[in-house]
């Protein structure tokens, strides 16, 4: 037996020193045991106290509550003995029944009727006896037992004793002038029925010293019970109220067995602790006994339960420690077992992944390792494949790219030929169709330019207008109502035309003629509102509702199957102009349709600096997202990307003002990413948030005017102070620096002040004569010309002119860090600036800015 119990012993103590979870469990359970004794002692001691001060204070306050109630009624008693003592009626009554004969009916009956008519005065009278120095003289029974009388020889003495104490009472000179008595007595016909007395002297009319009778008033001692009572109702057993005499001899008690008894007697016995009041009518007391005993039992009775309940939870809690620990240390041990099979060289074994917490997440990388060790041997042959497909596509897209340029190069001279035999033929109607017709087509295929100007958008949708009214025979016609002022302002490409569209094919449905589309733009402060009138037949309420979601929600388009080309627009459009646009559509169904846009300037678009990030941690995205938009309601993170290559594709798209960017991504490293943004001309500035603080990567970042490097983990003070610093660009003040192209070149040609006024809102785009030419719809040589012969210096030198003098307004009003400013006015490469900056101005940007110092 003995090494039975050592053996297991052994056994335990062996699993006990290779199971980290049992000294956890072991800590745990003491640890929480010894808190709960504490806890639990402390409580049970405190609320002692609190029941035992809590019970104490209410039985004060319901003592004085019944005090003050058995005055009352007391002295509402004694009301009723003193107008007995005062009838003269029954004075008189009484001196006549003693003198007759006492069988004589009428007296008998008289005596009877007043006693009984007294009585009545209140529920709680039993017995009414009329008492002579020579013994009981008349009594009246509320219970009026034919074989019981009240008062009778058996209990006389009684009755003689009470009548005495009064006379001795009376023959003092001091009041009151009753007497309580408080001999306990049981009605002879009712055992249960206990009794209390108030004599008085019966003297109607006359003096005490004339006094030879006495009326003694017999009371149901239940009268008390009414009150004492509530003490057991409202005690939970905790209190017992009862009453004693001045000798403290029990009067009244809810247990008749202690009626009788000394109040000592009984408190000794039962163990109790006792308040009392004073009734001073009679000069009883009201006593409320408290049995502290019990209240701790009761006490000890409800932490035994809650000792009871907690071990019944450390039980539950230990079988979902066990279950938890179970499922914790599942793949652990899978782990463990995989372990020993690759090290008997299978490695093929995998471990089979059953959750996604944190030590499965751990298997999942285990094996990824064996993944990994089992493809190191094809690491080169993968990555060259890789490089090949990606080649590949490159190929293809370069291919698609040439296709879809040689197409709308074919179709537009195929045109230009039809056009040609058209007009030989003499049909310049037709001519003037296909013209149109070739310059929607080029507009349409021009991928590179997705950024245009009103001027471009409106010549296009004039053009796309004319077709559509020809195609359906004068359906409708249309006018076009814009502001001059405004046809140099930015926008997205055909960002109009789902507009149009919409009005032309569900607007005039039906009709044959007398169609009419306003297209109207107009100064609305320092906004545009531009506005879309068709005087069709409306919208149905459901579409309205669906249209109006979409303008509200362009997401809103995939739900409802319809409006995918209006969804596709207000997306674009809201991705290049922000929260700062506006569009409102009132329509009616039988009656015109109107949609309203309201456009900020170019400087208030860019008012909410747009943010994109592009990181491969989806949790390291979400979490710079979220403090970015935290900082101001000025920052609205646009676009996202989980690698370099997507993040490209974005940028080239959206455009965004700030960049932010880790360095080493799948695909396309952030240095790259950088590097090829700047190549494309896309203006955007960047901040590099890395892992790594490594200089040749913080001088690469530097040569290619990164506008902040930030080591992970970030900070919301390090995100803000960036952020701050790039936003601080006031265009207005630079607007003010640099004088209005429109004014010093008054008398230019239309075309060349449109030209102007490009150059002004994106001098620090990538533009060229080429982009001017095609945006013109003129050739390059015949701008060049043109801008030659009404500015005065070639197109190229003009803009270098305008760009260092934009770039001297920005070191005067100190807007941007000096390393900043080559970027801010168009130059990707800042020694280029510098050198740019000599040639203009003679002197390096230090010699300047010395020099107006």
């Amino acid at each position: 037996m003995s090494i039975l119990k050592n053996s297991l012993y052994r056994k335990l103590k062996t699993y006990y020193l290779s199971h980290i979870w049992c000294s956890f469990v072991l800590v745990f359970l003491v640890l929480v045991t010894f808190t709960f004794i504490v806890i639990q002692g402390y409580l049970k001691q405190e609320y002692k106290k609190y029941l035992k001060d809590k019970t104490y204070s209410t039985e004060i306050v319901v003592l004085s509550s019944i005090n003050q109630n058995l005055n009352l009624i007391i002295k509402e008693f004694i009301q009723i003995a003193a107008e007995v003592s005062n009838d003269n009626y029954l004075y008189e009554e009484v001196k006549a029944y003693e003198l007759q004969d006492s069988n004589s009916t009428r007296i008998s009956r008289d005596l009877m009727n007043a006693l009984s008519r007294y009585s009545q005065y209140s529920r709680w009278i039993e017995n009414i006896c009329i008492v002579s120095d020579k013994g009981m003289l008349f009594q009246y029974d509320r219970k009026n037992y034919t074989n019981y009388k009240f008062w009778n020889k058996d209990n006389m003495d009684i009755l003689y004793q009470i009548n005495n104490q009064l006379f001795e009472l009376l023959k003092q000179d001091t009041l009151p002038k009753y007497k309580a008595d408080s001999y306990y007595l049981t009605h002879p016909g009712d055992k249960s029925l206990y009794v209390f007395h108030i004599a008085v002297p019966l003297k109607g009319d006359k003096s005490f010293d004339n006094v030879t009778h006495s009326v003694v008033l017999s009371f149901n001692s239940k009268v008390l019970g009414e009150f004492l009572d509530t003490v057991h109702q409202n005690s939970e057993d905790l209190a017992m109220g009862y009453v004693t005499d001045e000798c403290g001899i029990i009067l009244y008690h809810k247990d008749t067995a202690y009626i009788g008894k000394k109040q000592e007697e009984y408190l000794t016995q039962e163990n109790l602790q006792n308040i009392s009041a004073k009734i001073e009518k009679v000069g009883w007391n009201i006593n409320i006994a408290i049995d502290e005993l019990k209240m701790k039992h009761q006490v000890d009775v409800i932490y035994l339960r809650g000792t009871v309940f907690y071990i019944i939870i450390l039980f539950l809690m230990i079988a979902f420690f066990f279950l938890i620990k179970f499922l914790v240390l599942k793949p652990v041990n899978a782990i463990n077992q995989s372990i020993l099979k690759v090290k008997k060289g299978n490695l093929n074994h995998k471990i089979i992944i059953e959750g996604r917490n944190e030590i499965w997440k751990l298997a999942e990388e285990y094996n990824n390792m064996i993944d990994a060790l089992q493809e190191m041997n094809q690491k080169v042959e993968k990555h060259h494949r890789d490089k090949v497909i990606s080649m590949k596509k490159q190929q293809r897209a370069e291919r698609a790219a040439l296709e879809s340029q040689i197409n709308a190069h074919f179709i537009c001279n195929t045109l230009g030929a039809i056009n040609y035999e058209v007009i030989e033929a003499g049909n310049h109607k037709v001519s003037v169709l296909i013209k149109k017709l070739s310059n929607i087509l080029r507009y349409t295929f021009d991928q590179k330019h997705q950024d245009v100007y009103f001027f471009q958008e409106l010549a296009w949708i004039e053009q796309y207008l004319y077709l559509q009214k020809f195609r359906l025979e004068d359906v409708f016609d249309y006018e076009i109502d814009f502001s001059e002022a405004f046809e140099g302002w930015p926008c997205r490409k055909l960002m109009l035309e789902p507009f149009v569209e919409n009005s032309i094919l569900h607007g005039f449905l039906g009709k044959q003629k007398g169609g009419k589309i306003v297209i109207r733009g107009k100064a609305a402060g320092k906004r545009l509102k531009l506005t879309i009138e068709d005087n069709g037949q409306g919208m149905d309420e459901k579409t309205e509702e669906v249209i109006q979601s979409i303008i509200k929600n362009p997401l809103a388009a995939d739900k409802n199957k319809v409006g995918i080309g209006i969804s596709n627009v207000v997306t674009r459009m809201r991705m290049y102009y922000g929260r700062a646009m506006e569009i409102k559509l009132i329509t009616h169904q039988g009656a015109e349709q109107n949609l309203y846009f309201t456009f900020p300037t170019d400087s208030q678009r860019r008012m909410n600096m747009r943010v994109m990030i592009v990181e491969d941690e989806q949790r390291a995205r979400r979490g710079l997202h979220n403090l970015i938009t935290s900082i101001s309601e000025d920052y609205e993170v646009v676009s996202e990307a989980m690698d370099g290559r997507k993040g490209l594709e974005l940028i080239l798209s959206v455009k965004p003002d700030v960049v932010f960017t880790d360095i080493k991504m799948p695909y396309m490293d952030g240095i790259a990413l950088i590097k090829a943004v700047r190549s494309m001309g896309v203006n955007s500035e960047f901040v590099i948030i890395s892992a790594y603080e490594q200089f040749e990567t913080a001088r690469q970042a530097i040569s290619l005017g990164v506008k902040g490097f930030l080591v992970k983990p970030v900070t919301y003070e390090e995100v803000k102070t960036v952020l701050e610093r790039l936003n601080n660009r006031d265009y207005q003040k630079l607007k003010e620096a640099v004088a209005d192209l429109e004014k010093q070149y008054p008398l230019a040609h239309p075309l060349i002040l449109k030209a102007l006024r490009i150059i002004e809102a994106n001098y620090a785009a990538k533009i060229s004569e080429e982009y001017f030419a095609e945006c013109l719809g003129m050739t390059k040589e015949y701008f060049s010309y043109l801008f030659h012969k009404d500015i005065g210096i070639t197109f190229t030198k003009f803009l270098k002119n305008y760009r260092i003098q934009v770039a001297i307004s920005l070191l005067l009003n100190e807007g941007l860090p000096k390393e900043d400013i080559p970027y801010s006015v168009g130059f990707s490469d800042p020694k280029y600036f510098y050198k740019v900056f000599r040639e203009i101005t003679g002197m390096s940007v230090s010699e300047y800015l010395k020099k107006l110092s």
